[in-house]
């Protein structure tokens, strides 16, 4: 967390069922690292809104179906208060429809519920990331205001919009010197919209004029401008009195090319975000034999909207200690990520993802000397800037995902890594729900053969009794009864074996090894 030593987090987990709230919370309280996090719960939404009125609370983690309201209702009344508190969706109802509307009406993020308690760490991980950057969002408004102040600009202008005076930031911050300005009209500076810097200056010297004027323009830099990019600026206008009764107009200027970066990034990362919402929501709903089209198309979508050149999921063998590329996406006929990457030949990179580490580098030639043999890879596969982020399953790695530019540096930001483990995160649960529904598929196969098998088994002797019993019917000779009672003891003995398989819990198709001098009749 940001905000230094013995920071904490509390956290408002809704749910109806008493019992998953005690076990989330135990589990999020554990799992939540160095970080002091808190869990309170709540069984309805609206005793849920009434703590928040009344509680600190960093983070809601909501379930959906709740029976006095649900969980989209409960974020639309949250969102009403808090329009900025995180929200996780946490919900085993998982549908297409329900992840597109948390995030519609305002969800920080949607978490599907799944079997075993490695979840738990996945969703402490999101809610110390929530409210990271909710925290880190706040201070920088509490803040903003006063440093934008200081880092204005101040000129003045006579009544034909010359500049008569300008102060030392604003020369700093346009790369003008003073003298070279002084008498000449303010609109000349603009590279484009000089148009809105004198209609500003026309309305705020008219008669029954507003106190200030805004204006946004994009202005020539001066030769002691020290950026090689425009000059984005805002500024306001206001008339001053003077003694002649000639209007004059004071101003302020503020450089904001970083505060547009910082616009240009939010409508990234929000397109990024989309990307990774629209591609989990598909690979959710992907039938078994389409899953592997369906990861392909997400490397594809988030590669493009991230501007990247390639993506490549690589599945890790930890018997034989070799990472092989099962599914990939490139860009503009890139040549592909290896096929295969071993434990010996980039120990530094695999290393840092079996610690579960998201792994960045601006450029590979920021590696440090130990990273040698990984360096080595990067370089001969092109690599510039790369994120690799880990496939985590039951605690183990079980293979890890390459997102990547060629040849050039690339940075990345905190928020841009985080949606890119997303992608992993959620490309390794679609892997994981196809191998569990491969496995029953093959269960089911199994069963079906052993059904067969076993009723094949079963009808012999049936046949047999039924067989021997109508005889000793019609010919009234009850020797034959002793004959059926073998059939009758054979599928005894048949049943009492199908029981012990049961209980044993053998899997069904399920074989071991004999010596075939033991079976063989001789």
């Amino acid at each position: 967390m940001d905000d230094g030593p013995g920071a904490d987090v509390r956290v408002l987990h809704v749910d109806d069922e008493p019992s998953l709230t005690d076990l989330v919370s135990i589990y999020l309280e554990r799992e939540a690292g160095d970080v002091d996090l808190s869990v309170s719960t709540s069984n309805s939404g609206a005793d849920a809104l009434e703590r928040l009125r009344q509680e600190r609370v960093d983070c809601v983690v909501s379930d959906y179906d709740m029976p006095d309201i649900d969980g989209l209702e409960f974020l639309r009344a949250v969102r009403s208060e808090h329009p900025d508190l995180p929200f996780i969706l946490f919900t085993g109802k998982g549908s297409e429809e329900v992840a597109r509307d948390a995030f519609r009406v305002g969800a920080t993020d949607y978490m599907q519920k799944d079997t075993g308690t490695d979840q738990y760490t996945v969703l402490a991980n999101r809610v110390v990331n929530a409210v990271s950057q909710y925290r880190a969002k706040a201070a920088s408004e509490r803040y903003g205001t006063a440093i934008e102040v200081l880092d204005s600009g101040v000129y003045s202008l006579d009544s034909a919009g010359r500049f008569t005076s300008a102060d030392g930031v604003f020369c700093e911050l346009t790369g003008y010197d003073r003298e070279a300005i002084i008498g000449r009209e303010f609109a000349d500076l603009a590279a484009e919209a000089a148009d809105e810097i004198l209609s500003a200056f026309e309305r705020v010297v008219s008669p029954n004029a507003p106190d200030t004027e805004r204006f946004e323009t994009v202005l020539s830099p001066g030769p002691a401008y020290p950026h090689d990019d425009d000059l984005l600026c805002e500024g306001h206008l206001a008339l001053r009195p003077t003694e002649d009764d000639e209007p004059a107009v004071i101003g302020t200027l503020q450089d904001v090319t970083e505060r547009r970066r910082r616009r240009n990034r939010l409508r990234y990362e929000t397109r990024l975000k989309d990307a990774v919402l629209d591609t989990s929501t598909s690979l959710m709903s992907a039938e078994t034999d389409e899953i592997g089209t369906k990861i392909e198309w997400t490397l594809q979508s988030v590669g493009e909207v991230a501007d990247l050149d390639r993506c490549s999921v690589y599945l890790y063998d930890d018997e034989t200690t070799v990472a092989a590329r099962m599914h990939d996406w490139r860009g503009g006929g890139r040549r592909e990520h290896p096929e295969r990457v071993a434990l010996e030949d980039a120990r530094w990179l695999l290393e840092r993802l079996h610690r579960f580490e998201n792994v960045r580098l601006h450029r590979v030639s920021d590696l440090p000397p130990e990273a040698s043999d990984t360096k080595r890879v990067l370089t001969d596969a092109g690599t510039g800037g790369f994120v690799a982020v880990p496939m985590v399953s039951k605690w183990a790695l079980v293979g890890f995902v390459v997102f990547d530019v060629v040849e050039t540096s690339r940075s990345w930001t905190d928020t841009e890594v985080d949606l890119l483990r997303s992608v992993g995160n959620n490309v390794t649960h679609t892997l994981a729900r196809q191998r569990r529904e491969r496995e029953l598929q093959r269960q089911n196969d199994r069963l079906e053969e052993f059904a067969s098998v076993v009723s094949h088994d079963l009808r012999n002797p049936l046949n047999v009794a039924k067989g021997f019993v109508e005889l000793a019917r019609e010919e009234g000779d009850v020797t034959y009864l002793d004959r059926a009672l073998d059939g009758v003891t054979r599928m005894d003995t048949l049943l009492n074996d199908v029981l012990t398989l049961a209980r044993q819990g053998r899997k069904v198709g399920e074989t071991s090894s004999v010596a075939i001098e033991n079976v063989a009749e001789r």
